[in-house]
């Protein structure tokens, strides 16, 4: 078994040491810092510190928990190999603090929401910048990402940006870049004409105007009188030897003979009044006892004299009618 002693590969671990580790200084409010990188186990504790908070407050943990453990060198102060820091407390004994515990309870404690954002954004950087570097020197199999999908990517995160950054100041950016299409004065004043074209073709036809309607013709037609209303003259009717048919509604003068046998028919009965106006004596009163079955007798009425219309009906048995035979 082959035996390889450590201080041989001493050059080459310390080189290993400490990969896709990165620092970058930084400046906030005329005070110096050095952000570094964390490491897989900085990134559990954090986990591990947030996981009990919620909304805001996990929010300002969750910054905090890596800006903390980022600065590793304040104002020419370093501290990447320090672990513990030693304080005393008030009674004057000392404690020993982690060294991410003492600048996080000394310093960003006391720092403003916007230094904190700023201090975020500048470690969010060098989060890419260690990422990059990590890469460099190393050729895929397979692409991560391929130009139309980063075109896409990078399309989309102006698309979100143009929503909250006014329209003018977005095309202004995008000429300043040369991303924004460049027109002509000739194809501004082409479009222009077209526009103008496009206009006058939409606009609508005139109508003919309505004719207007004569003042004569409408006050004859106001005053005139219906048809079938007012009176109507009709022409007399000609004189005519035939004889003249005259109807039950026009008065016709009656003969003094006729209107002297008629006067009492007021008070006679029907019979009477047919016998005074045919000009015939008026039959005999017809008293109210009527003859006994016995006493009827048949008899054929006169021919040409008047026929008793008042009288009861004849009551008795059919002289002509004869009973059926039993058998």
């Amino acid at each position: 078994m082959a035996v390889l002693q450590a201080k041989k590969l001493k050059a080459a671990l310390e080189k290993a040491k400490k990969v896709g580790l990165i620092e970058q200084p930084v400046i906030i409010a005329g005070c110096s810092f050095v952000f570094r990188s964390l490491t897989p186990e900085e990134y559990e504790a954090i986990g591990d510190e947030t996981r009990e908070l919620e909304d805001v407050a996990y929010l300002h943990g969750f910054q905090i928990g890596h800006l903390c453990r980022a600065i590793v060198e304040i104002d020419g102060v370093d501290l990447r190999d320090v672990n513990l820091i030693e304080i005393e407390e008030e009674d004057g004994k000392p404690v020993k603090l982690e060294k991410h515990a003492w600048v996080r309870d000394t310093f960003l404690k006391t720092w403003g929401r916007e230094a904190i954002t700023v201090a975020w954004r500048k470690f969010a950087e060098l989060l890419i910048k260690a990422e990059e570097k990590a890469k460099e020197g190393i050729q895929f199999d397979i692409a991560e990402e391929t130009d139309e999908d980063k075109l896409r990517r990078l399309l989309g995160e102006v698309r979100e940006l143009g929503e909250s950054i006014p329209g003018e100041l977005l095309i202004r950016t995008l000429g300043e870049s040369g991303l924004a299409p460049k027109v002509s004065q000739a194809e501004v004043d082409a479009a222009a004409a077209k526009l103008a074209e496009v206009e006058t073709e939409a606009q609508p036809v005139p109508q003919p105007p309505i004719p207007q309607e004569d003042s004569s013709v409408s006050d004859l037609m106001r005053n005139r009188t219906p048809m079938n209303q007012g009176s109507v003259d009709l022409p007399a009717p000609a004189q005519s030897s035939a004889p003249v048919q005259v109807s039950a509604s026009q008065k016709v003068p009656v003969p003094e003979a006729i209107r002297q046998s008629a006067t009492p028919v007021q008070n006679l009965s029907r019979a009477a009044q047919i016998a005074s106006l045919e000009g015939e004596p008026p039959p005999a009163p017809v008293t109210s006892q009527r003859p006994s079955v016995e006493a009827v007798e048949l008899k054929r009425p006169i021919s040409g004299g008047p026929v008793p219309v008042d009288r009861p009906p004849v009551a008795g048995v059919n002289p002509r009618y004869s009973p059926p035979r039993r058998a």
